[in-house]
């Protein structure tokens, strides 16, 4: 799979499970073969028992260091990406995941506030601190925000949940949204029971609550 390019490799995959499970850690940065011996690239693994996505590819050069510097051209890459298509906005989703080869992470900008979260296990317990330092040096933010609420993603990780956090900088909230149809809208990003990309997502139904409205 991942020799075709696959993003994943599940648990029934891996030929070096009962090694894997001997570790103590929950997750690690390891580099992936195939059968036959070829490297196919490194991966964040999740060392949980009963996760079935058992790694995510970073990269197909064993040789690259999965540092500061990966994830902020990483980063540059998607910005100029959402710059190019999304011209003048800064309310979108920053970051998707494997769509922008950082897999499992997601972050979504609100202005000037960032708001990360992961659906992966690994790439959270390996990578957060790094993340949010390529974060501040891509976009300098006023604040970076962490949700880890319950939600399908972290359970199939069996990640465990917390209250959203501020991680770096400051946030008094709630963020403004621009004005969309003529309404005004507010987001508290430590809110609790909520996903913060369900803001863009639900854009198409503000618009037609607008229309609704002016019936």
């Amino acid at each position: 799979r991942v020799a075709r390019r696959g993003p994943w490799v599940f648990r029934n995959e891996a030929d070096n499970m009962p090694e894997l499970a001997a570790s103590d850690a929950t997750a690690a940065l390891v580099n992936v073969a195939s059968s036959d011996g070829r490297e196919l690239g490194s991966a964040a693994c999740t060392l949980r028992k009963g996760v079935n996505i058992l790694a995510r590819m970073l990269t197909d050069n064993i040789f690259t260091p999965i540092d500061r510097d990966f994830f902020v051209q990483r980063l540059r890459r998607a910005a100029e990406h959402r710059a190019l298509f999304l011209p003048g906005s800064r309310h979108h989703r920053l970051l998707n995941a494997e769509g922008d080869n950082v897999p499992g992470v997601l972050c979504d900008q609100y202005g000037g506030d960032l708001c990360l979260q992961f659906t992966s296990a690994a790439m959270e317990a390996l990578f957060q601190d790094v993340i949010v330092e390529a974060l501040q040096e891509v976009l300098a933010p006023a604040s970076v925000v962490v949700r880890t609420d319950e939600g399908h993603d972290r359970a199939l990780e069996l990640a465990p949940l917390a209250p959203p956090r501020l991680l770096a900088g400051d946030y008094s909230g709630p963020t403004a949204l621009p004005e969309e149809h003529g309404l005004s809208f507010g987001v508290d990003l430590l809110g609790e029971g909520w996903s913060s990309g369900r803001f863009f997502e639900d854009r198409p139904l503000r618009a037609v609550l607008a229309r609704r409205l002016q019936e």
